[in-house]
């Protein structure tokens, strides 16, 4: 009996027939035939036996021989198995990767990206079906397509494994057919930072770093959140923040204006990043940094912060001074010493190079100040506005800086350097000896830019604690408001509110005291300014009222406030805050007024020396005029010369005089301008040399220098009367009540120049008519000079105020010209020489103006002139930030070089590169 279940076998397979027999006799052997070949078959047992069909063919007709009996015959049918021929893969990924797609024969295993649809097309044969089996998931019958193909699509979002299963309606694939899909996910995109914060004026917050992703970007925004008086309940701004999309890893650099949130010390901002990435298949992901806090330094502490760069000021201001005496002492005393020498020997070699070492340190030292200065007055007014006036007075102290180092000295140090190098002659001594006069006052004046730079300072401390003063006191103010506020509620309430609410008003009043006890420290640090005024003012020598009682008197109020809101005598305590705050107020008041009467105090006390000065300048003058032709007259064995020596060594010691009281009254007179003092110094220097030339019996050179001399006199005359009148004009703008004449919107009208320049030529040509002489002569010559430099200046703003326009471009030249005429018509007045070359260039000066100012006049009302939008400049990046923008740069040279067709793979491949090579 055959014992299979069926008589089935598959092509190609082996198949095993197994027999049993059945009865009690037992053959030798059992025989299979086939094919007419007989087969000996296995025997397992006396009774069981079997036979491997080998890889079969075809189908199969046999029986069986066992002790000559003969079996029926059987046939054995040949199936076949499903079988797998080929298949391939199509990938379609995901549109927002920009790649296209791809198409693989016989690879199973695959690395795709996330959201890649996959689709698979097989051929088969002797197959009814063909099922996918993915982990942990049934099976997943495949499309039937015509004859034994089949087709399977699915879009993939996890890594998996998975296997293919084919079927007949008599069996299945024999063999596993086993793989694996690696799913690459979208990853978040990522953010590295650096920042640099303004920690001096607070003015920005510089962010860099880079953004990547590994797919694309598509959103960048910076959010912040200004925070002021503590005030929490503003959301997030946001601001985009410029990127290049097509790049999937980029620096980046953003400034953040900390100015535009008009923050004030003691404030803060919140800020943090967010970028996301272009992931199309689970929606756009962010990263984010953490939220990070910048926070402005309280009141107090930038006050001290100020204070601390005023004093570095002050110090270098003064060890410069120190040095500069120094230096001078040394040039003097290497001048004579050279002065009987002929050549240079090792020793005074060395001293000369020290020398022009000191000089070029003291030069790095006023390069210095001048930086130090311009941040110290930044921080000063980041948060506080100075008065127009103040700021005036810091610009002209600035501009007194500046002129410190001056150029032509500069130059004449060059040149005795090359001197030295050549070796000594006559000329360098010379070189020397003009040195020591050049730099004869450069102590006084830095001494001078030292005490200017402290009055100013005082003035700003007044101006800015009075400021102060005047918005405790509104705090204060309105402090009393809440406190009576509150005092009115509980009297309002009835017995069984007050129960109910009687908790509530406990915390309001603890809040108000605990309000009252930070007012009563703001004030004690008002206090504390206050007694840096008075030791700034003593060392001064000015006199400013120190309110002291005022101050006990406003603490006291305080204090009482304090104690009755304890005891929640509210009533009282809102009357004291009252009073503490009117006090305030006029201490403010009083603050501003006394600094005001004592500069107007000053400036009348100054404008007497000033007219005083003058009026020893003018006799100077005549003076040196007189004594001037006398020796232009006279030989060196006149009788007259030694009488007339002395009287120019008296001269000599007057014009010291009046150099000591210029200098003195330079200190306190900001409107003195550098210019004033060089001419000081170049009229001693004149002075100085007329007497040596008088002991050397030189008189031609002695009158020459006598009149280099006068020169300088009638200048420095000039100048001052300017000052004089720049100094009444302010007085008269400090009066009370100064400005308020006339009727609004009424303006008288102003003379054009070309009208003035004729009015000025006619009154030159009537003083040349009238044969005038002396006094009268130098008064009115000075007066027209005056007018005639009022002039020059008029054209210097014409030129400013044109600068970077074609008018401007066009009348150059023209204006350069007419400055540089009424400069020789002011030399000529100073001089007294009233004659008709003067005139002559009076007259032309008149018609050139009345066409300059025509064509000034014709393109302000010209139709066609657009206005055009202001222009936005960028704020200069901090240069450590400098990395950040160099890596921007590389990147933008990088998407011109790297080919668009390029696959993502390629394009980060040599994005990295570019970022390795410098």
């Amino acid at each position: 009996m055959i014992t299979n279940e069926n008589l089935q076998a598959v092509k190609n397979e082996d198949f095993v027939l197994n027999l049993s027999l059945i009865g009690n006799a037992v053959p030798e052997a059992v025989y299979l035939v086939a094919n007419d070949r007989k087969f000996k078959m296995n025997s397992v047992d006396n009774k069981h036996y079997n036979f491997t069909f080998a890889k079969v063919q075809n189908a199969v007709d046999f029986h069986f021989l066992a002790s000559g009996f003969k079996s029926n015959e059987f046939e054995l049918e040949m199936i076949s198995r499903p079988n797998l021929l080929s298949f391939d893969v199509e990938l379609n990924y995901p549109s927002y990767l920009n790649k296209t797609g791809e198409n693989f024969n016989n690879v199973g295993n695959l690395v795709v990206p996330e959201g890649t649809n996959i689709k698979w097309n097989f051929r088969a044969t002797n197959t009814d079906s063909l099922y996918l089996n993915f982990e942990n998931e049934p099976n997943q019958l495949a499309k039937d397509g015509f004859g034994d193909n089949f087709s399977y699509n699915r879009r993939l979002k996890n890594a998996t494994s998975y296997k293919i299963l084919l079927k007949n309606s008599f069996s299945s694939n024999r063999e596993n057919i086993d793989f694996y899909i690696n799913v690459i996910p979208d990853k978040y995109p990522q953010i590295q930072l650096e920042q640099i914060r303004d920690t001096t004026l607070f003015n920005y917050i510089v962010l860099g770093g880079n953004i990547s992703d590994d797919y694309g970007l598509a959103q960048f925004k910076l959010f912040y959140k200004p925070i002021q008086d503590n005030n929490q309940s503003q959301g997030y701004a946001s601001m985009d923040v410029a990127f290049n999309k097509s790049q999937s890893s980029q620096s980046f650099y953003y400034q953040l204006p900390l100015s535009d949130f008009k923050l004030n010390p003691g404030d803060k901002v919140e800020y943090f990043l967010q970028v996301w990435d272009n992931d199309g298949v689970n929606g756009s992901k962010s990263t984010k940094t953490p939220v990070m806090t910048f926070a402005l330094p309280s009141a107090k502490s930038y006050d001290a912060e100020i204070e601390k760069a005023t004093e570095k000021t002050e110090n270098m201001l003064e060890k410069l001074n120190e040095k500069s005496k120094k230096l001078k002492a040394d040039l003097n005393t290497l001048e004579n010493k050279l002065k009987s020498k002929k050549d240079l020997d090792f020793q005074e070699k060395k001293q000369l190079e020290e020398l022009l070492k000191k000089r070029e340190e003291l030069m790095n030292e006023m390069k210095a100040i001048q930086e130090q200065f311009e941040k110290m007055q930044e921080k000063t007014n980041r948060f506080q506005q100075q008065s127009p006036e103040l700021q005036q007075k810091m610009e002209q102290l600035k501009k007194l800086m500046e002129e410190l180092m001056n150029d032509e000295t500069n130059k004449m140090y060059d040149e005795l350097k090359k001197m030295m190098e050549k070796g000594l002659d006559e000329k360098t001594v010379e070189q020397l000896e003009k040195l020591k006069n050049q730099e004869r006052n450069i102590d006084k004046d830095i001494d001078r830019t030292l005490k200017l730079f402290k009055q100013l300072q005082l003035q700003q401390k007044v101006e800015k604690t009075a400021d102060e003063l005047e918005k405790l006191a509104e705090k204060q103010d309105k402090l009393g408001d809440e406190t009576q506020k509150l005092e009115n509620e509980k009297n309002k309430d009835n017995d069984k509110s007050k129960d109910q609410n009687q908790q509530e008003k406990d915390k309001k009043n603890e809040d108000l005291k605990n309000e009252q006890e930070k007012l009563s420290k703001e004030f004690d640090d008002k206090k504390e300014q206050m007694k840096e005024i008075e030791k700034l003012s003593k060392e001064l020598k000015k006199e400013l009222d120190d309110q002291k009682e005022e101050q006990e008197d406003i603490s006291n109020d305080q204090e009482n406030a304090e104690k009755q809101l304890e005891q929640k005598q509210n009533d009282s305590a809102a009357k004291n805050q009252k009073k503490a705050a009117k006090k305030m107020k006029q201490m403010a008041n009083q603050m501003k007024e006394s600094m005001q009467s004592q500069e107007m105090k000053e400036m009348d006390e100054d404008m007497d020396a000033l007219r005083a000065i003058l009026e020893n300048l003018v006799k100077l003058s005549f003076d040196q005029e007189n004594l001037m032709k006398d020796f232009r007259n006279m030989t060196v064995s006149d009788p007259r010369f030694i009488k007339l020596s002395q009287e120019q060594l008296k001269l000599q010691d007057d014009a010291k005089m009046i150099e000591d009281s210029l200098y003195s009254l330079a200190k306190r007179v900001l409107q003195i301008q550098s210019f004033v003092t060089k001419e000081v110094t170049t009229m001693r220097n004149s002075m100085d040399e007329s007497v040596k030339f008088i002991k050397e019996r030189k008189l031609n050179v002695a009158s020459a220098k006598q009149q280099f001399a006068m020169t300088s006199i009638n200048n420095l005359a000039l100048m001052l009367s300017d000052t004089f009148s720049q100094m009444q004009q302010m007085m008269a703008n400090a009066m009370p009540g100064a400005g308020k004449k006339g009727k609004k919107g009424q303006k008288p009208s102003p003379m054009s120049m070309g009208e003035k320049q004729d009015e000025l030529g006619k009154r030159m040509e009537k003083m040349g008519k009238s044969g005038q002489g002396g006094r009268g002569l130098s008064e009115e010559a000075a007066k027209l000079a005056q007018e005639q430099a009022q002039l020059r200046k008029q054209i210097q703003k014409m030129q400013e105020d044109l600068k970077g326009t074609e008018l401007g471009k066009k009348l150059g030249n023209e204006l350069k010209d007419l400055e540089k005429k009424m400069d020789e018509n002011e030399t000529d007045l100073v001089n007294k020489r009233i004659n008709p070359e003067l005139l002559r260039r009076s007259k032309e000066l008149q018609t050139r103006l009345l066409e300059a100012e025509k064509a000034v006049q014709q393109q302000e009302e010209d139709p066609t002139r657009q206005s055009k939008a202001a222009q936005q400049y960028n704020r200069q990046a901090p240069p450590s930030m400098d990395k950040f923008l160099q890596e921007k740069q590389k990147q933008v040279e990088l998407i011109r070089t790297v080919p668009p067709n390029y696959t993502p793979f390629y394009k980060k491949q040599t994005d990295n590169y570019f970022r390795k090579i410098k």
